[in-house]
Parts: structure tokens; sequence; C-alpha cells
């Protein structure tokens, strides 16, 4: 009799143990999962302009890289963006060295330093599958597929 309340005693230990234990696995994931939707990027991914035939990656990290053919020639260059998820804004701006490149074949001299400080911020609205960026300043609009 004694021996079996030994046993009983050491089963209600160990299952407690396991209890406890899968209860703070579950909340981890849970919490983990959470912090996801609420502060991850949700415009990250790669992005395809079927209109445009180009393609733009999006990293966590604020960067963002696009590939394309532009005024004729395969290109491919980097770009920063700032993401303000409150308002549905994201401000793009190019990389110094990258932006170099860029303003020299699109640009005069005259207007290229110019161009060098600006930026451009587009409204985002995301569908199931779609991103679409609607510039704030003319309105034109450019829609993208997640790939």
């Amino acid at each position: 009799m004694q021996m079996r309340e030994k046993n009983e005693q050491k089963r209600s230990m160990w299952w407690k143990v396991v209890l406890t234990a899968s209860t703070l696995v579950i909340l981890l994931v849970l919490g983990y999962i959470l912090n996801g939707i609420f502060t991850g990027n949700p415009i990250e991914g790669e992005w395809l302009s079927e209109e445009k035939g180009y393609v733009m990656e999006i990293d966590d990290d604020n960067e963002m890289t696009v590939k394309g053919v532009f005024e004729g020639q395969e290109m491919e260059f980097d770009l920063i963006y700032i993401l303000n998820k409150e308002d549905k804004l994201i401000t793009i701006k190019a990389d110094a060295e990258e932006y170099d490149y860029v303003t020299s074949a699109w640009t005069t001299d005259e207007t290229s330093e110019m161009a060098r400080f600006t930026s451009v911020t587009f409204s985002y609205s995301l569908g199931r599958k779609t991103l679409t960026l609607t510039d704030r300043d003319y309105g034109e609009e450019f829609v993208f597929i997640r790939k």
C-alpha cells in the first residue's frame, strides 16, 4: 500500500513537470508568432511587376534590390527604404554609391546633384498576393505580385 502511494506521488510530480514544460514551450512559440505578426515587415519578400517587367527584392533590414530593364539596359541596383506601418508609407532612397551610377546614366551634370538628395514616398496597400505602391505626388500606381 505504501509503495503504491509513493509511485502515485512520483507520477504526480512528473506529470506536473511535463505540464509545466509543455506550457512554457507553447507560450514561447505563441510569443514568437505574435512578435512576428506585430513587429515583422509586411512587405518583405520578392515582388514581380508584370507590367514593367522588373523584380523587387525587399529585405527586412531596410534594403531592397531592383532588377530589370530600364531605358533599354539590363540593370540592378540597391535602394534603401523606410517603412511606416502606421500610415502605410514607404520612402525609398538610393544608396549613395549605387545612386552615382544611376544618376550618371539618367541625368545631366546639373540635375544629378539635385537628384542625389531626392527620395520618393509611396502609400502601400497589401492584398492577398499583391502589393500596390501609389505615388503620393502624382497618383501613379505600381502593382507587384509576390513571387
